[in-house]
């Protein structure tokens, strides 16, 4: 083919070629700054999963919770729609300053970076589909666009480099800067939401904020109580609604109706025997009659047709999917003060208990021989704390409390508490100062303690502390921080204190393997 003289063509042929190029690469670049928003929106997007717009795009009968509740849905604590944030905003600033500058080798660089980034980015893009349809079998339609979007910025910014590579155009400073700014203006709104939403930010008045750890100081155990209660209530309906769709769904299926189909599962259960009605009705007092053993004999049926029917339902849930995204409200551990309390056991266990409690509560009589038990079964793994909360309503639990404070005062605290206890009601004078001349104290001293005003007000700080902690009734017992409840059975407490020790130990393993990579 013979060689063109350019000199014999019109000047506009080359020149609007060139133009043309330019135009290319152009759009090349605004085209994977688009993509690249659009991604930081989807991220966004993902991370207001409360929000209207969410809802909309991703309903949840598509699976997008199943996929944003799953343990694949964070790394490192931090949810994976923050990492996408930071890999679109990135890229967008590789691209808009590739965009922006007039110099065609650093455009050529800050391409090529961003072809780089676009590649992680969509091997990381598949790898979570990968997870969200052959490990978890759901479809988040958010997640897939962003995985599309991150597989599109790909193509668009390696077809963006080469022609680059290829031509120039003058950069665009004043262009990059107003599209940087549209970006970060439309951006900025939701992320700083997002941001608050994580750190707890609940309000902001001209800059000062209040946050979720204050509430939760402020109102201690009482916003726990009700976070749980409200749980409770909410578990409670979704667990109805489980169990009624798996009832209709296996009536549906063999063609009967939900009652039909619990008839003939519960006509199998057999009525507790005659040895296991002797049993119960010993267990409560009462002597064999007829007119006893009719009750015992129907509370066991139920019972087992309760046991039977639960275990139905666990074994139709294996047959169905089923995903319960409800999530236990977290127990935050709260900053009890130890200052005035009266400690039984070693000051440095691993397990501190500390109790909240009134002498005139005949729970708190019962949950004191549990502590005891628990003392003896841990003796150096367990600490016991007792803090005085008499009960206005409880006439006597103040003298009670001022008593067993001048008890303490001549080292006898725990004996006079016990006795207390043992009293089962019987907080009278004459009862409080015959324990003291029962164990010995100095009565004169003991007078003088209850006359002097100084163990009273030990007791009422120590009261003023409880209701600070949004504590309103006795007892109250915490465990390492953590409110476990009122009154509590033996064995649950013992299994209470073997989970704490279990991860105590597992945590200083930890911490220890990692001193010793440290010293390597």
């Amino acid at each position: 083919m013979a060689n063109i003289d350019r000199t014999s063509l019109p000047a506009g042929v080359f020149a609007g070629s060139e133009a043309g190029v330019e135009c290319a690469i152009e759009r090349a670049i605004l085209t994977s700054c688009v993509l690249a928003w659009l991604g930081a929106t989807i991220s966004t997007l993902l991370l207001h999963s409360d929000s209207e717009v969410h809802a909309l795009l991703c309903p949840v009968r598509t699976g997008c919770e199943a996929v944003l509740s799953s343990r694949y849905a964070a790394m490192l604590g931090i949810p994976l729609p923050w990492y996408g944030v930071g890999f679109y905003l990135s890229l967008l600033v590789l691209l808009l300053t590739a965009y922006g500058t007039a110099s065609r080798r650093s455009r050529v660089r800050l391409l090529g970076a961003g072809l780089s980034l676009s590649v992680i980015g969509a091997s990381a893009s598949a790898v979570m589909m990968f997870i969200q349809f052959g490990v978890l079998r759901a479809f988040c339609p958010l997640c897939t666009a962003s995985a599309l979007v991150s597989a599109s910025l790909v193509v668009a910014s390696a077809q963006a480099e080469r022609r680059a590579e290829k031509a120039d155009f003058r950069g665009h400073r004043a262009g990059a800067l107003a599209l940087g700014m549209f970006a970060l203006v439309s951006a900025a709104p939701h992320l700083v939401s997002g941001t608050s939403a994580r750190s707890g930010v609940l309000a902001l008045v001209d800059g000062e904020a209040f946050t979720r750890k204050q509430m939760e100081e402020e109102m201690g155990a009482s916003l726990q109580t009700l976070q749980r209660s409200i749980y409770a209530i909410e578990f409670e309906w979704v667990r109805r609604k489980v169990e009624g769709a798996l009832l209709a769904a296996e009536a549906k299926k063999a063609k009967t109706t939900v009652p039909e189909l619990l008839a003939a599962q519960m006509g199998a259960v057999k009525p507790g025997s005659d040895m296991e009605i002797d049993a119960r009705l010993a267990s409560k007092g009462f002597a064999r009659t007829p007119e006893t053993a009719a009750p015992i004999r129907d509370e066991l049926l139920a019972e087992r047709r309760e046991i039977a029917r639960v275990a139905y339902l666990e074994e139709l849930a294996k047959n169905h999917r089923v995903e319960v995204f409800l999530k236990q409200p977290p127990v935050t551990a709260l900053k009890i003060d130890l200052a005035g309390a009266k400690v039984s056991g070693p000051q440095d266990a691993k397990v501190q208990l500390v109790v909240f409690s009134d002498f005139e509560c005949q729970h708190c009589a019962d949950l004191s021989s549990v502590l005891t038990r628990a003392r003896a079964e841990f003796p150096k793994e367990v600490m016991v704390a007792f803090r005085q909360f008499p009960i206005e309503r409880h006439q006597r639990a103040l003298p009670a409390a001022i008593a067993a404070e001048c008890a303490a005062e001549q080292g006898k605290f725990w004996e006079y508490h016990d006795k207390l206890h043992a009293q089962r009601g019987d907080l009278s004078d004459a009862a409080i100062a015959s324990i003291a001349t029962a164990l010995n104290l100095d009565e004169a001293r003991f007078r003088e303690c209850q006359a002097s005003g100084r163990a009273r007000a030990a007791v009422e700080a120590s009261r003023a502390d409880a209701i600070k902690n949004g504590l309103e009734g006795v007892p109250a017992l915490f465990l390492n921080g953590k409110k476990i409840g009122g009154m509590i059975e033996y064995e649950h407490l013992a299994e209470k204190i073997r989970g704490a020790l279990k991860n105590s130990t597992t945590a200083t393993g930890d911490t220890d393997e990692k001193d010793r990579e440290e010293a390597k």
